[in-house]
């Protein structure tokens, strides 16, 4: 007679070994790591190829926040903003009349792309005038990098910080009585970008749009961005507004 037969027979509960009553301890799940962010796609307009590829690889390992397209032009970047940029990067070289391109690009740049922000990285030696850098903001820019006196931690935070909403200058260019005065106010329409200058005077006297494209060699469509930050700049709703509030505050464009 089997061992379990007998002690049914006894009224004993049937032996079973201490293994099988023994309940199975589960296994440990492994934890699922955080999944880390999403880089922000940055376009960088740069004209020198070589610091172009710098700063694109340089921002790239920069805690791997960026990934940096550039382009040559600010056409060439609008071009390709179907892509959709979460950030714009303009870098202006030398100083004076050699950085004034930069406002060109920056206001074609707020144009295509208003919801995307846009910051300045200028590279001189010599000190940066804070009436072009309050200029830059104008014309749409939200930061404002001297990259002789900033090093890549604190450029990545400052691109971090616009990217989030904010804007960023050093505190040194903003100190000054006249970052107070509203743009139409400024003199002799220092507000105005040269090519804006130039188109608003064609303006004055009448021209269309396709005559001063045609003057001034660009297509139609550049033409009328020019119009529309003009009217932007100084506040106003039509083509005969703008011209006139800009005879009263340029009276010598």
């Amino acid at each position: 007679m089997q061992r379990n037969d007998m002690e049914q027979e006894r009224g004993e509960q049937p032996f079973v070994p201490f293994l099988a009553r023994t309940h199975e301890r589960p296994r440990p799940q492994p934890v699922p790591l955080p999944r880390p962010a999403a880089r922000a796609r940055v376009g960088l307009v740069d004209s020198s190829r070589l610091t172009r590829e710098c700063l694109a690889g340089a921002l790239g390992a920069a805690g791997g926040d960026f990934a940096v397209q550039g382009f040559t032009t600010a056409a060439e970047c609008i071009g390709a903003a179907a892509a959709g940029f979460d950030l714009l990067l303009c870098h202006a070289h030398g100083e004076g009349r050699a950085a004034m391109p930069v406002l060109d690009d920056i206001g074609a740049l707020h144009s295509a792309c208003p919801d995307t922000p846009i910051v300045v990285l200028h590279d001189s030696a010599e000190p940066t005038d804070p009436a072009f850098v309050r200029r830059l903001f104008v014309e749409g820019a939200q930061g404002f990098v001297p990259t002789s006196r900033i090093g890549l931690p604190l450029a990545a935070a400052a691109l971090r910080f616009v990217q989030a909403g904010g804007q960023f200058a050093p505190v040194e260019l903003l100190l000054d009585d006249a970052s107070d005065r509203p743009p139409a106010a400024l003199a002799d329409g220092d507000f105005l970008t040269p090519r804006q200058r130039l188109v608003f005077s064609y303006l004055r006297r009448g021209k269309a749009n396709k005559i001063i494209a045609y003057e001034l060699g660009v297509s139609e469509s550049t033409v009328k961005v020019h119009i529309k930050n003009i009217m932007r700049k100084i506040g106003a709703t039509n083509r005969t507004e703008a011209v006139y509030k800009a005879q009263t505050a340029l009276p010598h464009a």
